[in-house]
């Protein structure tokens, strides 16, 4: 919109929306209609260098990299969710019978 300052490092959401004259403050991360803030932006935090360290292997450097900014989830099916849901209940019953 119209007026909006966006801050130093700070980062506006795809689809986001902001009000007129809406001050974007910096290292922040908005998202919405209208932008609010979101979470810290540590991107561009200092010392990246330093976790990341020296590496000159390019497959080294992006597992370190995910090691420390990225989580991975295993998407179960519904089928097995269901499935691993019964085994815990069955492991209860067992664990609770004399």
């Amino acid at each position: 919109m119209p007026g909006t300052h966006i801050g130093h490092n700070s980062i506006l959401a795809a689809n986001s929306v902001t009000t007129v004259g809406q001050v974007l403050e910096r290292d922040w991360i908005f998202v919405g209609i209208p932008a609010k803030k979101f979470k810290k932006n540590y991107f561009f935090e200092d010392g990246l260098e330093d976790k990341l360290g020296h590496v000159e292997d390019i497959e080294a450097l992006r597992e370190k990299y995910e090691e420390i900014y990225t989580k991975r989830y295993n998407h179960l099916k519904l089928k097995e969710r269901r499935e691993l849901r019964k085994e815990k209940k069955e492991e209860e019953k067992k664990r609770w019978q004399p």
